[in-house]
């Protein structure tokens, strides 16, 4: 199951762009084909600020998916898109393809327990150590399996790269680095260089495992490695999910969850193990998994509901009709939530007497 952040759901189709081209003739869309130049010259700040100055507004309570507001951005793109002279591209003849969509709110109750190893059992506190979630639909979701360093979780053939070579994660729970393996000076072009792969998204880390048969994933996370800090992970993993229903068959992880650096390092040292050199070794091709001598317990408890949202498609027709130009962007966001501590102090996000932060 492919869990988006809630700032990452309901693809919008041609959305951003097309609503900074007010009425510019047959240019960015959709399905788009065209002999016209695109104006930029047209696109200007004032144009792309009113629009946005809308879509963030209070009024639309942050852009939930399957909300209020969520709806509202939905009707505003699609009434921008008939102004520009897009035909909907819906099957049904409309701008809106419903998706349906799993929400969840999961409690990780006390966080993670590491046991065995050295001293007593270490408990990774939510949020401060942990995030946790789940690919299952259940309202009760436990896990206390063996615990194996794995590397960086990757399986790529055409790259002779194999991380799950020589050991069995069936019932499992895998500890994982983000990001690709480095490129060295006599492989300057392994897993793309400097360019992030898909091997080295945190979503591919998950459907691999799941793939292999894991019960569940720590994610490392560190801020080189992940390119924004833990914060982000807390917020866009905390709260409100929303995931694709899974399809008959589809394996997922019973535990998904993120570790930082500082609970990682202790985790490795509780198995008498340098996470540094951990680190080092598994940066070179051939590693082989490291099982820890450790256990992960977890219990979770969630609600979940089935729900639908709208992805919102407009064509812009050519010409050529064997080729197409697709634009996308999201029109989601974060929708009602508590304030936390740390929120920078955006008074004018909290409406007057209201206790709850819109996020734009």
């Amino acid at each position: 199951m492919k869990r988006m952040s809630r700032g990452r759901w309901a693809l919008v189709v041609g959305a951003l762009f097309c609503l900074a081209e007010q009425k510019l003739g047959p240019t960015n869309a959709v399905l788009a084909q065209s002999d016209t130049s695109p104006k930029v010259s047209a696109i200007t700040d004032a144009r792309l600020r009113a629009h946005v100055k809308f879509l963030a507004d209070d009024l639309l309570e942050g852009r939930g998916p399957s909300t209020r507001g969520g709806n509202l951005a939905a009707n505003y793109i699609a009434t921008e898109f008939k102004l520009l002279g897009l035909a909907p591209g819906a099957g049904d003849g409309s701008y809106f393809q419903m998706v349906t969509m799993v929400e969840s709110k999961t409690d990780a109750g006390k966080g993670l327990t590491i046991s065995g190893g050295a001293g007593a059992p270490e408990v990774l506190a939510p949020a401060a150590d942990t995030v946790v979630g789940t690919g299952v639909e259940d309202p009760d979701v436990s896990v206390d399996a063996d615990l194996v360093f794995l590397g960086y979780g990757i399986n790529a053939p055409e790259q002779k790269w194999n991380d799950y070579q020589g050991v069995d994660v069936h019932g499992k729970v895998v500890m994982i680095m983000v990001n690709d393996p480095p490129a060295t000076a006599s492989e300057p072009n392994l897993f793309g260089g400097k360019a992030l792969t898909y091997y080295g998204r945190w979503t591919y880390k998950y459907e691999e495992a799941a793939r292999q048969g894991a019960a569940g994933v720590l994610l490392i996370h560190t801020t080189e490695s992940a390119s924004y800090p833990w914060t982000v992970v807390q917020n866009a993993w905390s709260g409100t999910q929303y995931s694709l229903p899974l399809e008959p068959g589809q394996p997922t992880l019973r535990l998904k969850a993120w570790v930082n650096d500082g609970a990682a390092t202790r985790i490795a040292a509780k198995a008498g193990k340098d996470l540094a050199e951990l680190r080092r070794a598994a940066s070179v091709r051939g590693f082989t998994a490291v099982p820890l001598g450790l256990r992960v317990g977890a219990a979770l408890h969630q609600a979940t509901a089935r729900k639908q949202s709208p992805n919102v498609i407009g064509i812009l027709r050519g010409a050529n009709t064997s080729q197409a130009v697709l634009y996308t962007a999201h029109y989601d966001h974060f929708g009602i939530r508590d304030p936390k501590p740390d929120d920078p102090p955006h008074a004018d996000l909290v409406p007057t007497g209201s206790k709850k932060r819109r996020d734009q």
